[in-house]
């Protein structure tokens, strides 16, 4: 998943409509392009993106529609949680310091408490542990139950011994525990390990006239054929997309398009559009699920103008995060990728010397 391949930029120029398209591509863990574009009729459009990516490129061209794949908690992000035990190498069992598992599914039944004993339960099967036969083998954990498979974090197995008071569980071999001081993976939190893929991350810009003859600049997204609406509006939906994560809950993910230096994001970079999914059951761990479509959007202010300007002119990037609640009660909030976008004039037929520092794409692995 870390693995990262960037494809150069291209320019063409659209022969009698009196516009630029500009294609940015980008693929990241085998999966997703990205493209901008855009068409005006009147004054001129022009489109700028990129998508997750990382520090290797190789140049190729290629023709489709424009997307970005984050890839949670990656080495630029910012990351907080709540819930999150920190590292430890063994488990008090069923209760004290490593609860059973909890539920917070909204209305959904919690799983019923481990057998055995609080120095044996059933579910973790730990060395010197009582098991069923000699040469039986299981998956086993020693850490705490909320790290259990997520981040870093996984399964050892284990093989049944005889001993001399009984049959017991042999060690642990092959498990990935938490560490201490780590990244958001390393400590195996929620949501730091998978990918929220975007279909379409490109915008569209708009130099026209309002009712009073003036010149107005705005923003608004492509569509999900990746092409400007020829509304000049916002469309109903940015994008499709898919998420696949370590853990299941309920998550709110947004996309930001935001000015400002993707090497070094401030919080007092202007952003000049949000879309965000709706509230979403995210079902099974690990398992590739369809999320509501990432919603149109346009800017409306001044400021949200200005910023687009900003954007269009220096570059900028997308920020792409995730705030909700697992299914074992821990809170996530995380910045899970940021997303590279050159300025426009990094497109044209003689760029600035600049832009040979600026590659489209994001963060590198998580």
């Amino acid at each position: 998943m870390s693995s990262v391949s960037l494809r150069s930029l291209r320019v063409a120029a659209l022969s009698g409509l009196g516009a630029v398209l500009f294609m940015a591509f980008a693929i990241q863990c085998g999966g997703q392009a990205s493209s901008a574009s855009g068409a005006a009729s009147t004054g001129s459009s022009h489109g700028s993106g990129g998508s997750g990516g990382g520090s290797t490129a190789s140049s190729a061209s290629s023709a489709g529609g424009g997307g970005a794949t984050g890839t949670g908690g990656a080495s630029s992000s910012a990351s907080t949680a709540s819930g999150s035990a920190t590292a430890s190498s063994s488990s008090a069992g069923a209760g004290g310091s490593d609860p059973a598992p909890t539920s917070c599914d909204a209305g959904g039944i919690p799983p019923p408490p481990p057998d055995g004993s609080a120095a044996c339960p059933s579910d973790k099967n730990l060395p010197g542990c009582p098991c069923p036969s000699p040469g039986a083998t299981a998956a086993c954990w020693t850490g705490p139950r909320a790290e259990r498979g997520h981040g870093t974090c996984q399964d050892g197995m284990t093989t049944c011994t005889a001993s001399a008071t009984g049959d017991v569980w042999g060690a642990c071999d092959g498990e990935v525990l938490p560490t201490t001081g780590g990244s958001a993976k390393a400590a195996c939190g929620c949501f730091t390990t998978g990918r929220w893929a975007i279909q379409n991350v490109q915008p569209c810009f708009i130099t026209t006239t309002d009712a009073n003859g003036n010149m107005v600049f705005k923003a608004i997204a492509t569509d999900l054929d990746v092409q400007c609406p020829s509304s000049f509006s916002a469309p109903a939906f940015w994008s499709t997309d898919t998420l696949e994560v370590d853990c299941a809950g309920t998550f709110t993910l947004c996309y930001t398009l935001k000015a400002g230096d993707p090497k070094n994001p401030q919080p007092s970079d202007c952003a000049f559009a949000t879309s965000c999914t709706a509230p979403t059951h995210y079902v099974a761990p690990g398992v590739q699920q369809t999320l509501p479509d990432l919603p149109g959007w346009e800017t409306t202010t001044s400021a949200q103008a200005t910023c687009a300007q900003q954007f269009s002119n220096g570059g900028g990037y997308g920020e792409m995060t995730v705030t909700g609640q697992s299914d074992e009660c821990e809170l996530v909030n995380r910045t899970l990728q940021i997303v590279t976008y050159c300025p426009l004039s990094c497109a044209g037929p003689h760029p600035p010397a600049a832009c040979t520092s600026c590659q489209p794409g994001g963060g590198g692995p998580f």
